[in-house]
């Protein structure tokens, strides 16, 4: 039950990510269409993500997909993007593109007919994978088949785009021109405490937008402070992030596990909880210097869901 709430809050947070239309121009220009073409934000058309199609007997056909943009030349749709979003491997996931990718020309093809449009233009699915670690699952049908023990001779086959963090090179990751680039990075080293500070060290991490920080949290153990009522602050956001980092280090209270100290990673006792409180204060109030301590106060209470007079104590 917690995985699937967990899983079903990382959905929400990329869900919303992926409804900045910055973001997802340039994802599409670097991963569909190879840096080959240039579409801007308001090419972006969001559209409606449920598909449904009625057979001749009246029995109905629905795929939902995570997002779904038409990207347009002038007035003109020219193609349309199906967005998936995954926290977990889906070995079948060829076969859903291939379900809702038909949905979605069987759609065209009607609203052709009632004259809504002129023309059927070609759909692409993206799958998004938001964790740590190789996509294991078949990237076309091809590959799928082969994966059920048939034998495939060669010919058409049909595959989606695949963005795993972890099977990016880093080039590719800078390559992207909008902070997106900081999740996607973020992912791949989540497991390396190192290689995550040393990618956080970075200018671009001096302003982490709302909803990258809000990603980048959810995939990693970094308790990124997010006051919601300043919404915007990104530079006191990144800050705040390395004067927790730092005071964690001084502290000392780090997990140290099999391995040893894995950095980012603090003790899941009370004891380690109190610490993190302090940090986030000590932190807070450095960044946010024209907020009163009682203000500070209240946002880590809301941040931790602690009390906010239990926070006054460890704090003060």
């Amino acid at each position: 039950m917690q995985k699937l709430e967990t899983n079903m809050r990382k959905d929400s947070v990329f869900k919303t990510l992926l409804k900045n239309k910055e973001y997802v121009a340039d994802l599409i220009n670097h991963f569909l269409y190879h840096d080959k073409k240039k579409i801007e934000a308001n090419d972006l058309d969001e559209v409606n993500p449920v598909l449904t199609s009625l057979n001749k007997k009246g029995a109905k056909t629905e795929r939902i997909l995570d997002m779904a943009y038409a990207i347009k030349k002038g007035n003109d749709v020219v193609r349309i993007v199906g967005i998936e979003n995954q926290s977990t491997v889906d070995q079948d996931m060829i076969i859903r593109i291939l379900k809702s990718d038909a949905l979605a020309y069987e759609n065209q093809l009607s609203r052709k007919k009632r004259k809504e449009i002129e023309h059927v233009v070609r759909v692409s699915s993206m799958v998004m994978y938001w964790e740590e670690g190789k996509w294991s699952a078949a990237r076309s049908l091809n590959e799928y088949l082969r994966k059920e023990g048939m034998e495939v001779e060669e010919g058409p086959d049909y595959d989606y785009e695949l963005i795993s963090p972890s099977e990016l090179k880093e080039e590719e990751i800078e390559a992207l021109d909008t902070p997106i680039k900081m999740v996607l990075e973020c992912i791949r080293h989540s497991k390396d405490g190192k290689k995550l500070d040393e990618a956080m060290s970075k200018p671009i991490y001096q302003d982490i937008p709302d909803d990258c920080a809000e990603a980048i949290k959810a995939v990693t153990d970094i308790d990124i402070i997010i006051d919601k009522d300043n919404k915007g602050e990104g530079i006191n956001m990144c800050l705040a992030l390395d004067e927790i980092k730092k005071e964690q280090r001084e502290t000392g209270r780090l997990i140290g596990k099999e391995e040893g100290r894995e950095e980012g990673r603090l003790i899941g006792k009370e004891e380690g909880k109190f610490e993190m409180m302090k940090a986030m204060f000590v932190a807070l109030k450095e960044t946010n210097p024209n907020k009163t301590e009682e203000e500070i106060v209240e946002i880590i209470a809301r941040t931790t869901k602690r009390n906010k007079e239990e926070v006054k104590i460890v704090v003060s």
